[in-house]
């Protein structure tokens, strides 16, 4: 029953470290100059790749690596790793650009500064993700709190502001 209060504590962690960063990141980034949605909320989209990149270069280097590997012939745990971070990373991608893009076609104008915001939130979180996984598997659940509630907390928002009438 130890683990689940080293999870319990990292969870805690994670939602503190978004509120953290969302409240930093609004001090950094400047509102919008331009009042065309599609446009500022497709031009943060790139940054959501970020992981992604990340996650096709290591499995790229560790097959690289080994000959076995990049002639297709074998399987490593490093390589499984990598591939389990790789699948994981562009579910999350997904779920995250779509929660994006919601978030940037309702919120009030004032608020669009979100979408960079998660896309950087984002990143951040699938980069802790990856490195705490690695060092010891039960240490991921900050990073993954991180990149995927996100998320979670974008569709709430979009949600209610279109409950709300605040579109």
């Amino acid at each position: 029953m130890e683990h689940k209060g080293k999870v319990t504590k990292q969870i805690f962690i994670g939602f503190v470290s978004i509120v953290f960063l969302v409240l930093s990141l609004w001090f950094i980034f400047p509102s919008p100059d331009s009042p065309d949605r599609i446009t500022y909320t497709l031009t943060w989209s790139a940054l959501f790749a970020l992981p992604l990149f990340f996650g096709i270069h290591i499995t790229l280097f560790t097959r690289f690596a080994s000959e076995d590997l990049i002639l297709g012939y074998a399987s490593s745990k490093q390589l499984t790793f990598n591939k389990a971070y790789l699948s994981n990373t562009v579910e999350q991608t997904i779920i995250n650009v779509l929660s994006a893009l919601t978030l940037g076609m309702v919120a009030p104008i004032v608020f669009i500064k979100l979408v960079p915001i998660q896309a950087c939130i984002f990143s951040v979180g699938r980069l802790i993700y990856y490195f705490t996984y690695k060092s010891k598997p039960t240490n991921r659940f900050v990073g993954f709190v991180i990149g995927y509630y996100i998320a979670v907390l974008s569709v709430a928002t979009s949600v209610y502001w279109v409950i709300t009438g605040n579109v």
